[in-house]
């Protein structure tokens, strides 16, 4: 993990950005998790066509929604 000084940060108006990814065996434990009906994804997990990606993801970065799974 890099360290930033914060006066550097500060005085020179830099941006930060950060990501977070998951590998393959996650999601397999998540969709067998829901399978089983250890949780109920609903309210939470939505669903939208390839054809609404562009409009989703903007619903998403102004804050609606929070996970959606893509049909391709």
């Amino acid at each position: 993990m890099e360290t930033v000084a914060k006066v550097r940060l500060v005085f020179s108006e830099r941006s930060i950005t950060g990501s977070l990814a998951y590998l393959p065996a996650d999601f397999d434990a998540v969709i067998a998790a829901m399978a089983a009906g250890s949780y109920d994804p609903a309210g939470w997990v939505e669903e939208a066509t390839m054809a609404d990606v562009v409009a989703t993801f903007h619903r998403l970065h102004e804050g609606a929604g929070t996970k959606v799974l893509i049909r391709v």
